[in-house]
């Protein structure tokens, strides 16, 4: 079976080592990307995964397959690069309300094993810097997090696949005609989905994120893990620098970096609980667009009788990459889509 993909972010990475691992190398897989490895919204991702996010810290649907299914890709991703993907162990998820302080406690109660509540005195011993203004503030803290280095995971992921024979051609410009000389077509390329014919209708809806690059002040030390809240603070590989984000810019006049924009937005996040940060040196911006669905997972499914597409994983991206393009390579496989649950599954009009 010959295999065409266009996409190598999370997704499109993701489903071509599931099918080659599948069919234990069998298929040929031709892999079209244009842009170098980490310079799409996958790239700009913060590399934070942790199964408790949002105002109210609740699971995400099926959270748990997604947690384990991306921590085996960041095995073989570590293997192919002989290093480790991950920057560090544990987040820390600092409370600003009053709802959060209820909430955060009661997911550490109904979670001991994988979450904790530290209250004021010990958030402060630990990270210095941090601001916690409400009298009974805390923090959760989550074992289980992990933050990574995403662009060193995607290069270690498309290395895992290139041993196992993908050919990947530096080109976004596929003729029609040639496409359709393979077996099966897989469009993973986020929002840019619907520029393709039969796939305008789909429900996504582009939303520009920008990130800062900042330099860490050098009074401080670093971050001994990353810190959540309105937005997040994410300590750089080299310890002297740190990632804040992000931007969720759903009106946007332009793809490129904007700095001038991005940062009052930022700020105003990170202020609320790590102001020491508010003079830092900005090093650089970096933007990419995700796909945002209506309900906030990804969007799976088919055209015609080989063109397969997977989309909408917006902010998810990390935690249901791998579980979903797991599922999307035995269907593309076995050319039945009867694994995949309806909660995913699209049927463009």
């Amino acid at each position: 079976m010959r295999i065409a993909v266009l996409g190598a972010g999370f997704a499109g990475l993701a489903t071509i080592w599931h099918l080659l691992n599948h069919s234990k190398g069998t298929v040929s897989i031709d892999l079209f990307e244009a842009a170098p490895i980490g310079s799409g919204a996958s790239g700009i991702s913060p590399g934070l995964l942790h199964p408790f996010p949002g105002k109210k810290a609740r699971m995400p649907w099926q959270a748990e397959a997604g947690l384990n299914a991306t921590h085996e890709l960041f095995t073989v991703a570590s293997n192919a690069l002989n290093r480790s993907v991950i920057l560090s162990k544990g987040v820390l998820r600092p409370t600003i309300s009053k709802e959060q302080i209820l909430h955060f406690k009661e997911c550490a109660a109904r979670n001991p094993d994988e979450a904790q509540w530290w209250d004021k005195e010990e958030c402060l011993k630990t990270i210095p810097g941090l601001v916690l203004d409400l009298p009974d503030a805390g923090g959760l803290y989550i074992k289980r997090g992990l933050t990574i280095n995403p662009i060193l995971y995607l290069e270690g992921l498309w290395q895992a696949c290139a041993r196992l024979g993908c050919q990947w051609h530096r080109t976004a410009q596929v003729d029609t005609q040639k496409l359709q000389t393979y077996d099966c077509i897989l469009f993973a390329v986020g929002h840019a989905v619907k520029q393709f014919k039969n796939l305008e209708e789909i429900p996504i809806t582009p939303v520009k994120g920008q990130i800062l690059e900042l330099k860490w002040p050098e009074e401080l030390p670093p971050l001994p893990f990353s810190l959540i809240s309105t937005g997040y603070v994410v300590m750089g590989p080299d310890q002297k620098s740190c990632v804040v984000g992000t931007t969720h810019e759903r009106d946007f006049k332009t793809i490129d970096p904007e700095p001038e924009v991005a940062a009052p937005l930022i700020f105003d996040k990170i202020n609320r609980f790590f102001p020491q940060l508010a003079k830092a040196k900005i090093i650089r911006c970096r933007t990419g667009l995700r796909a945002s669905a209506p309900k906030r997972l990804p969007i799976v499914g088919k055209i015609f009788d080989k063109m397969w597409f997977i989309t909408g994983l917006g902010g998810k991206g990390l935690l249901y990459h791998a579980w979903v393009g797991d599922l999307l390579s035995q269907a593309m496989l076995a050319n039945d889509p009867s694994n995949i649950p309806p909660e995913l599954w699209y049927v463009p009009k």
